[in-house]
């Protein structure tokens, strides 16, 4: 029973860094510097379900008040690729992490660390209570 418990322990700890939290923050057109590029994460991130509420209009254009906003932009044509877009001075592709970027490998590490040591304890009192 002591062991099932110990083995239930270290899979809570492991899994217990993937939580939520790690998840992808909420965007608002704050969050974009050119109205491509707002348009173009929109665009890729189900436009249909609108997820981040940044088309509160409905009409499938997106932070119409951003630097840059195109007025004979037909909804839902492609824009292009805006993350290497090189006209656009703000374009620092390369500069770091994403603001999206998350510490999940970071999380998963320190998991396997703990179960890895919680695994260790198991078998070493297993061994001197055997013996």
């Amino acid at each position: 029973m002591k062991q099932l418990l110990s083995l239930l322990t270290i899979c809570l700890l492991v899994l217990g860094f993937t939580s939520p939290s790690f998840a992808q923050e909420d965007k608002d057109c704050g969050h974009f510097s050119t109205w491509k590029e707002a348009q173009h994460f929109y665009n890729t991130n189900d436009p249909g379900n609108d997820p981040h509420d940044l088309d509160r209009d409905g009409d499938g254009i997106v932070c119409e008040t951003l630097a840059g906003f195109d007025v004979n932009y037909e909804a839902g044509t492609p824009l292009g690729d805006a993350t290497t877009d090189t006209t656009d001075p703000t374009n620092d592709e390369g500069a770091g992490l994403a603001e999206t970027a998350t510490y999940y490998p970071v999380g998963v590490t320190i998991g396997l660390i703990v179960g890895t040591i919680g695994l260790f304890l198991l078998l070493f009192k297993r061994r001197t209570t055997i013996e």
